[in-house]
């Protein structure tokens, strides 16, 4: 494995799996949290309907969470020393 871009194009598919994962975990994430804020603001927080709120989206954020640790191993498979110093995400 080379350094500078040559280690960029040798780590495209960990880099890509990172980016994947971290959007989905963020899309899975926002997705989950947007209903639970936009109801509990307009209202004030009800701790009885927000515990069935986050019962009805557990199954959403608990895929987030495996995206965040597949994001995390994706990260550990990058060796960081042959990419571009712009291309460093650090741990």
């Amino acid at each position: 494995m080379g350094t500078g871009l040559w280690g960029d194009l040798n780590s495209v598919k960990e880099l890509m799996a990172l980016a994947d994962s971290l959007l989905s975990s963020a899309n899975l994430s926002y997705q989950a949290i947007t209903p639970l804020v936009a109801g509990n603001t307009a209202t004030g927080v009800n701790p009885v309907e927000l515990a069935d709120d986050l019962l009805k989206y557990q199954p959403q954020l608990i895929e987030a969470d495996r995206q965040i640790n597949l994001a995390v191993t994706a990260r550990s498979q990058l060796a960081s020393e042959n990419l571009t110093p712009k291309s460093v995400i650090y741990s």
